[in-house]
């Protein structure tokens, strides 16, 4: 398995991959909604769910 490959299997185990720290800063700032799919992978970091994460201001 060449190193290009071995990095790829890599990312698809394990943890998730962690949103950069400024996506957060933004989220708690409101000033960015993310994305369904970022939403979820954020509340898994967390171990917890989609809505004990975020909650929907109109």
């Amino acid at each position: 398995m060449g190193q290009k490959s071995a990095k790829a299997a890599l990312s698809h185990c394990g943890r998730p991959p962690r949103p950069p720290r400024q996506t957060i800063a933004a989220i708690d700032a409101g000033k960015y909604s993310p994305s369904l799919k970022a939403a979820f992978r954020i509340a898994r970091v967390f171990g917890a769910s989609v809505e004990d994460v975020f909650q929907w201001r109109d």
